[in-house]
Parts: C-alpha cells; sequence; structure tokens
C-alpha cells in the first residue's frame, strides 16, 4: 500500500531560514483588482487539477501542477479567482478572502510546486508574516 506525502508539508524539512529566505522589507503592495479579473477572464486556471486545502475552508480550493517548472497556482473561491502565486512570487489575496490563512494555503502549494531554499525576497510585512506563518503551518502538520 503506498501512502501519499502531500510535497506542501516539505516544508518543515527546511530551517524556517531556509524557507523563508532573505526578507527585504518594502512597503504594503495593494494588488490591483483588474489582475484579478485578468485571470478570471482568460481563465487561466481552468485547465489546472483542484488540490484541497491543507486546513478545508468551505468553497475553497487551489489550482495548479505539482510539480511544476514555474509557480502558477490560483485561489478558487465559488468558481472565481480570489488569490494567487505566480512565478514572480507575487501573492495576492483579494481583502475580502484575506485573514483566513489563505496565503499560507498558496505559499505552502507553491513550495511543493518548485523548492526554494534561501531565496532573496522583496515582501510587504504581512508577506513576511504570510512566510513564516506558512512555514509554521507545516511543521505543525507533520
Amino acid at each position: 500500500m503506498k501512502i501519499y506525502v502531500d510535497e506542501r508539508l516539505s516544508a518543515a524539512r527546511l530551517t524556517i531560514n531556509e524557507f523563508v529566505g532573505q526578507i527585504e522589507i518594502k512597503g504594503d503592495v495593494i494588488m490591483p483588482d483588474m489582475l484579478f479579473d485578468l485571470y478570471q477572464d482568460r481563465n487561466v486556471w481552468g485547465h489546472l487539477p483542484e488540490l484541497p486545502l491543507l486546513q478545508p475552508q468551505a468553497g475553497y480550493s487551489l489550482r495548479c501542477r505539482i510539480p511544476a517548472l514555474w509557480h502558477e497556482i490560483f485561489l478558487i473561491y465559488e468558481n472565481a479567482v480570489v488569490g494567487f502565486f505566480v512565478e514572480t512570487d507575487s501573492l495576492a489575496v483579494l481583502s475580502n478572502h484575506q485573514g483566513k490563512g489563505l496565503g499560507c494555503e498558496l505559499i505552502l502549494a507553491a513550495f511543493a510546486q518548485k523548492k526554494w531554499c534561501l531565496p532573496p525576497r522583496k515582501v510587504s510585512p504581512a508577506g513576511q508574516t504570510a512566510f513564516q506563518r506558512s512555514y509554521n503551518l507545516a511543521c505543525e502538520l507533520t
């Protein structure tokens, strides 16, 4: 019998410093709604397999391939894009979906797609917190 290992949790094999990387704090960034609309209108996520959240929440799912050559994860709620993590390490969750740990879900799915170790990052204070919480979540669930 083969046991399924969720690659999102492999983040726990690193130290927090290896996972979070070299942080350069930038000011808060506001992602324009038109970017979410663009992903929705082009249906760039529709062909991607569904991945359940590590901590299930009603109506939410991730769409991505694991493994992958680049980061491309979409957070879907009621058939609409409400968050994403894409290759440029752009992480965004619409404001009315924030505060639910969904950024952590996107970050861990990105890590499972394409591993990293000690990457340089330019993030907002909220982004730094999300990376730290993601690591903690992977450790808690292993």
